[in-house]
């Protein structure tokens, strides 16, 4: 602790007898913050870094999960495609099979999309996975 320069010229002036009292009561006085934590204000410092730190590394996991849900569209948007695909090819073959089966028949496969979470009616409802698919 530093002493204004001032104020030491006037302590120098003071009687040793006046300064060990007023050095007796400051100490007395200063007992009254034993209790204080001296260290709050370095431990302020780390918790605001710790914080900064915590908040840094949020952001960096909210990042990854847009990707990861990002991610997750693109799969879903592909998996529905493939799936459509193969029907439409399986459906293809099914009216070729069908026509040789029963001659001058024809048989079409259908797909059908559920609606409000309601299958369509009559069928047998979406197998687990087709992404609310149903064939008649």
């Amino acid at each position: 602790l530093a002493v204004p320069a001032g104020d030491a010229e006037r302590a120098r002036e003071l009687p040793k007898q006046t300064l060990v009292r007023d050095l007796a009561d400051i100490s007395r006085q200063l007992q009254a913050f034993v209790h204080v934590n001296r260290k709050a204000v370095e431990q302020h410092e780390n918790f605001a870094e710790q914080l900064k730190d915590l908040e840094r590394r949020m952001a960096e996991i909210d990042a990854g999960e847009a990707s990861i849900t990002q991610a997750l569209e693109r799969v879903d948007e592909q998996k529905e495609t493939a799936i459509l695909q193969t029907l439409e090819r399986v459906n293809e073959h099914f009216q070729d099979v069908f026509a040789e089966v029963v001659p001058g028949g024809m048989g079409k496969l259908q797909v059908l999309r559920e609606q409000d979470g309601d299958a369509a009616v009559g069928s047998q409802g979406p197998a687990a996975g087709s992404g609310g698919l149903t064939g008649v």
